[in-house]
């Protein structure tokens, strides 16, 4: 089920964990909602960059050049940016493993056959974008690399438990069901018919894999961007550089 786990763990991609797959550490705590980015530190300190990209650390109002205000605003805007992207990335892996969950279904005649796996998977992602995500913006908590992995690790096996479970579950009732109706239970024929669906899934999921990994590719360039980005604007602004973000 390598390929079925690859998809999984690639739908396990809240912001947070998301710097596992670019190794990197997010130095401070990050908020965006309502158009206003704050940065914060362990000690309560911050910095803020409000709605109208007026600036506040730690309670002071900086006075901008041109030239400040023009890098502030666009590292804002690109940091604004980042979040949404990887949320989408992520509900589109979700949206390919349920797409693909209904073509195996379907093709066993049994539209509904994986309705709980589907409805266990959504729920489950749901819960970890949760954490991360709100109407109005998004938060990323400060941690290490290995802090990342280490939750990350934690996140993808109960995503495979799950996935596992439900899967065998929900295969094992319809193809019970099947041969109830042509004659009887065989638990041999049913042994194979469950190795064959298992192959299928993971054909499946194996097609979309280069895909999958061409967008997190694609993103983890944009964050080695943004570092470059964040540098370049705190030697512009000198007062932000105890606000940095991440560390590549």
């Amino acid at each position: 089920m390598k390929a079925i786990m690859f998809a999984v763990g690639s739908i396990v991609l809240a912001p947070a964990v998301w710097a596992t797959e670019c190794r990197v550490d997010i130095d401070n705590d990050v908020y965006f909602s309502a158009n206003s980015l704050k940065v914060g530190d362990t000690s309560g300190a911050y910095l803020e960059i409000d709605h109208e990209d007026q600036v506040t650390v730690e309670g002071e109002v900086l006075a901008l050049t041109p030239e400040q205000q023009l890098a502030i605003e666009s590292y804002k805007q690109r940091l604004a940016e980042y979040g949404p992207r990887v949320k989408q990335l992520t509900d589109d892996g979700l949206s390919i493993a349920l797409d693909i969950i209904d073509e195996v279904s379907i093709a066993m005649d049994a539209p509904h056959a994986f309705d709980d796996l589907k409805s266990a998977l959504a729920d489950y992602f749901g819960q970890l974008q949760e954490r991360y995500y709100s109407q109005d913006g998004f938060s990323v908590p400060a941690a290490s690399f290995d802090e990342l992995i280490e939750q990350w690790q934690q996140e993808l096996e109960e995503a495979k438990a799950l996935f596992t479970r439900e899967f065998f579950e929900d295969a094992f009732n319809a193809l019970s069901a099947k041969m109830n109706q042509e004659g009887g239970l065989n638990l041999t024929q049913m042994a194979e018919e469950m190795g064959e669906l298992k192959g299928q899934l993971e054909q499946k999921f194996r097609e979309h894999a280069n895909q999958l990994k061409k967008d997190k590719d694609s993103l983890c360039d944009e964050l080695e961007g943004m570092k470059q980005q964040e540098q370049e604007l705190h030697q512009k602004i000198p007062q932000l550089k105890n606000y940095r973000v991440f560390t590549i």
